[in-house]
């Protein structure tokens, strides 16, 4: 009888596999998958871990879909002649994709009248002013706890380009803190020089 397995044992027992800090990081489905799990005591177990990482975790969306909702909302702007993100109109546009330093950052850009022009002379998205896109892929995030990296690649007038676009974790769900490009260089990074020059 003392080696016989615990039935009640063996139905939770994945759940030892699992810290609290991979749970967060999974989604509610995902992770039921994974541990297949199929008893109602086990479900409800992994809603109360769940309820540590943060409700809106459960309903959260993975990062690269955050871009892409940003890619087809701006890509029907371009062919609409019309633009709801950066139009400097619709601050609620912009505080729904970028974290509150990005998007106080573009507000302010858009929004300040000044001598010249601002830092957004050109398309973010695309890092060009003039753009014929093609061969448009956004790659499966990379996630890194609160942190994750979405690679957007695309050939631009026959010029290759990769963007890579940071992400950070907020409640609720994932926002773009950062825009890398090809050759180095950042959104924020153009954003920061330009509030150091004005200065």
């Amino acid at each position: 009888m003392d080696n016989a397995e615990n039935p009640k044992t063996k139905a939770t027992e994945p759940l030892a596999h699992f810290s609290l800090f991979s749970i967060c990081r999974k989604s509610f489905a995902d992770l039921l998958k994974t541990m297949k799990i199929k008893t109602i005591k086990s479900i409800f177990l992994v809603l109360i871990l769940f309820s540590l990482c943060g409700v809106s975790t459960i309903f959260a969306l993975p990062p690269e879909n955050l871009v892409k909702e940003l890619y087809q909302i701006h890509d029907q702007d371009v062919k609409g002649n019309k633009d709801r993100i950066l139009s400097g109109k619709n601050r609620k546009m912009l505080d729904k994709f970028f974290d509150q330093t990005l998007a106080d950052f573009i507000w302010k850009d858009l929004t300040t009248e000044r001598d010249g022009v601002g830092v957004l002379d050109f398309d973010p998205f695309y890092n060009a002013q003039d753009f014929d896109i093609k061969n448009f892929s956004v790659a499966k995030a990379k996630i890194n706890g609160r942190q994750a990296t979405v690679i957007v690649k695309f050939t631009n007038s026959g010029t290759k380009e990769s963007l890579k676009y940071q992400l950070v974790r907020q409640t609720p769900g994932w926002k773009i803190s950062d825009i890398e490009y090809t050759d180095g260089s950042s959104l924020l990074g153009y954003f920061k020089d330009d509030a150091k020059n004005s200065n």
